[in-house]
């Protein structure tokens, strides 16, 4: 037995040092965090100082040299996110993770990004060309410093390329697909049904909600025409084994913000929130940061969180004024349907995979490129297209010190048409609809023909320059979550995008109305409001159903509806069951359109966030023609749905089902809208997600409340602050600073931010520092 010993003892020692030189070889790609480094391309000395949550600090003699540093602190902890930013937009995602990235990746080379940023960077002003290329050159010195490539590059086999001027543009562009990427299908969707069914069905489809709180009070009226009858060939068609059902659970996430002047807070100061809602990895897509340099005779000071892979402060404050950002969704898209005689070009392009390449044909026109629905060719014109996308006047809201100026500055911000929203130390407040807007008025919500086109081709060719402007003293309280809050008479000029169904919004603006002073524990409590006060509509519904069945088999799910605590909390079950019943209605009812939208090539679920409106009046007018299936009345659909809804959640939960009735106590919304906040290599290589995602968090909110979270979406950044007084302000993130998962930075924070609680948004007490030195 002696041999047998001495095998296993040589096995466990070969594992044990197998084990130690894996660690060695991730811990030899850790940044270096104190010290002195050599950067030749600086003209004086910079500090990186990072605190115990990892935020780092900045302090350089000129703006240059303190975006190098950024730029530097953001190739140290985030390069990785950072190429997938600009692969994501450029369409080169396959060169590392494969064949599996290619369908992502062609639709992206559509839009053909890289050549765009390339052509909007030689058009930048000097002065901008000149940060970002500072920014470049941090970057790669980073780069230069890494002994070993991150753990990423090992896994995939792939090498780090530099980053390049062009790279930060792309890192925008990734940003418009994200934002904005859902209202180019949209588009193409809404004139798939124009043509299919008529603007009558497009009008139901895009009923306005009775959920409005435009900042001027102004209402929609409701649409009262009488519901169109679903064609016997769409409503009688087999349905497609696909589970669409989940793209329901997309419906309505979004971001807010808001703001009350000095006149409605307990010290006579103005207080911001903005809480940015995306979906969420790890690392976080933000990255915190307080950047100091002077500038033109001051000592600036700007704090707040920042993209990796641009230079500069995204949202924050400059100890004067601050600002936050939510997606606008006005019009900024139109698709042109194109002669059968109209000639077109192709463009070939390369996609390179990791098993080699593939050719890639894009169809052009002279109004963009061109796809094909259902034979008919379609071009888009598109604002993220056009050469005024993009810029960085965003950095100068560092030196704007007052509402006035922040504003000045905004008209020039080239970004995805955002709400801005402001605030200064002089109490002022204001909104302005910012970033890239075409001049043009749409026309209408399908697509155009060239002859409508030519009448607002010259208006694309320039930005809107006079943008919609809210504010202090005619306003004192404002707020926007992604639903129109311009008022009616702008519809007109600025079109619907794609707004969100509106219960959110009318949440946040009727908590403002109802309390008269707050502070920034009012605004956090505001950021995690759960209340389902929109969901009582649907838990209504299917309680009224189940108790007309009068089945026993239904009781718990009466008496969990009844007991429900009207929120998204942890540990209500009857909140999760009106929740999915909802989604399970919505489901049955459109697949028909659905089903017939997939077959012509066009994304129906690009439309989802409109329809709550539209199906709950099918149920309270019940047309024989939409009743979905086999059934004979919407009572015997509905209670239909309801078991469907008992499957689906028993499926979720990975229950296995027998003739036994499932305990319904196990759907508690905690567990069932649990938070994973995951790597995207776990997601590659499932076995690493315990060393590399964050512990799952019981689900707390939902969509069409202030407190959003699903469970991969929510908050990315929690922001509160009263400029002038930043040591009382917040800024939490869903993960640490680094990407590095041996990193203390990985996760620090995350407890702070899972538990609902604020991280100081100014940089506490430096732990280690790092000194760029110019020789």
């Amino acid at each position: 037995m002696k041999w047998f010993k001495r095998i296993t003892i040589t096995i466990m020692l070969l594992i044990v040092t197998a084990i130690g030189l894996v660690y060695l070889l991730l811990s030899s790609s850790k940044a270096q965090l104190d010290g002195s480094i050599i950067a030749n391309s600086l003209s004086s000395p910079v500090t990186i100082a990072r605190d115990q949550y990892g935020m780092v600090k900045i302090i350089g003699s000129n703006q240059l040299d303190a975006f190098y540093a950024q730029g530097y602190a953001h190739g140290q902890d985030r390069f990785f996110q950072m190429d997938l930013l600009r692969r994501n937009a450029a369409g080169e995602l396959s060169e590392l993770f494969g064949e599996g990235a290619l369908s992502r990746d062609k639709k992206a080379r559509f839009h053909q990004f890289r050549q765009r940023a390339q052509r909007a960077f030689a058009l930048f002003p000097d002065n901008q060309r000149a940060v970002v290329e500072s920014y470049t050159r941090g970057v790669n010195a980073a780069l230069d410093a890494y002994p070993i490539a991150p753990f990423e590059y090992l896994l995939t086999g792939s090498t780090m390329r530099p980053w390049k001027a062009e790279d930060s543009l792309l890192a925008i562009y990734s940003m418009y697909m994200d934002l904005q990427g859902s209202q180019v299908d949209r588009d193409l969707m809404l004139t798939y049904l124009h043509s299919e069914y008529g603007q009558e069905m497009v009008d139901f489809l895009l009923s306005p909600s009775p959920y409005q709180a435009a900042i001027d009070g102004s209402t929609l009226p409701l649409n009262e025409q009488a519901i169109p009858e679903l064609p016997l060939v769409t409503s009688a068609m087999t349905f497609i084994d696909e589970p669409w059902f989940d793209y329901f659970e997309e419906a309505d996430i979004g971001s807010n913000n808001w703001a009350v002047s000095a006149q409605h807070t307990k010290n006579d100061r103005a207080l911001l929130a903005n809480d940015m809602h995306l979906g969420l990895n790890l690392p976080a897509i933000w990255y915190r940061a307080q950047i100091q340099y002077p500038h033109d005779g001051e000592d600036i000071t700007v704090v707040g969180v920042s993209l990796p892979g641009a230079p500069g402060i995204i949202v924050g404050s400059n100890l004067h004024a601050a600002w936050g950002f939510t997606n606008a969704n006005v019009d900024n898209v139109d698709w042109i349907a194109l002669p059968d005689d109209y000639a077109t070009t192709t463009v070939n392009e390369t996609i390179v995979t990791t098993e080699g390449s593939e050719d890639f044909a894009i169809t052009m026109s002279e109004y963009g490129p061109v796809q094909t629905i259902d034979g008919q060719r379609f071009a888009l014109r598109w604002v993220a297209h056009t050469d005024y996308a993009v810029s960085f006047n965003l950095l100068d809201l560092a030196h704007a010190h007052s509402v006035d100026s922040l504003m000045d500055v905004a008209q020039h911000i080239r970004i995805p048409v955002q709400n801005m929203m402001m605030a200064d130390s002089q109490g002022q407040v204001a909104y302005r609809l910012t970033g890239a807007v075409t001049s043009r008025a749409p026309l209408q919500s399908h697509a155009l023909s060239t002859s409508q086109f030519a009448t607002v081709e010259n208006a694309w060719q320039q930005p809107e320059m006079f943008t919609p402007i809210y504010r202090s003293p005619t306003h004192h309280k404002l707020w926007t979550a992604n639903a129109r809050v311009l008022s009616t008479s702008e519809m007109s000029r600025y079109g619907d995008g794609g707004y969100a169904l509106g219960p959110r919004g009318v949440q946040i603006a009727n908590r403002l109305k109802a309390q008269k002073t707050f502070d920034e524990q009012d605004f956090l409590a505001l950021q995690l409001d759960n209340r389902a006060i929109y969901m009582k509509t649907w838990r209504d519904i299917l309680l009224a159903t189940l108790e007309q069945a009068d089945d026993p088999q239904y009781d718990q799910a009466i008496l969990a509806l009844q007991n429900w605590q009207a929120c998204a909390c942890a540990d209500d079950v009857g909140y999760t069951l009106a929740r999915y019943f909802r989604t399970q209605v919505m489901y049955e009812l459109m697949t028909p359109l659905y089903q017939t939208a997939k077959q012509a090539g066009v994304r129906f679920s690009s439309i989802n966030r409109h329809l709550d409106t539209a199906v709950l009046r099918l149920l309270e007018e019940q047309p024989t023609s939409w009743l979905a299936g086999n059934y004979k009345s919407y009572e015997k659909l509905k209670l239909a749905m309801y078991q469907q809804t008992i499957n689906k959640l028993a499926s979720k939960m990975q229950l296995i089902q027998t003739n036994k009735q499932i305990d319904l106590s196990q759907f508690t919304w905690g567990k069932v809208n649990e938070l994973n906040i995951r790597h995207p290599i776990s997601r590659q290589v499932p076995v690493l997600a315990k060393y590399l995602d964050m512990r799952p968090v019981p689900g707390f909110g939902d969509s069409f409340m202030p407190g959003v979270q699903n469970g991969t979406h929510g908050a990315s950044q929690r922001f509160i602050v009263q400029p002038g007084l930043e040591e009382n302000g917040f800024m939490s993130l869903p993960g640490g600073q680094s990407g590095h998962p041996l990193s203390k930075y990985y996760d620090a924070g995350f407890e702070v931010y899972a538990e609902h609680q604020g991280l100081p948004l100014l940089f506490q007490q430096p732990q280690h520092k790092l000194t760029l030195r110019a020789h």
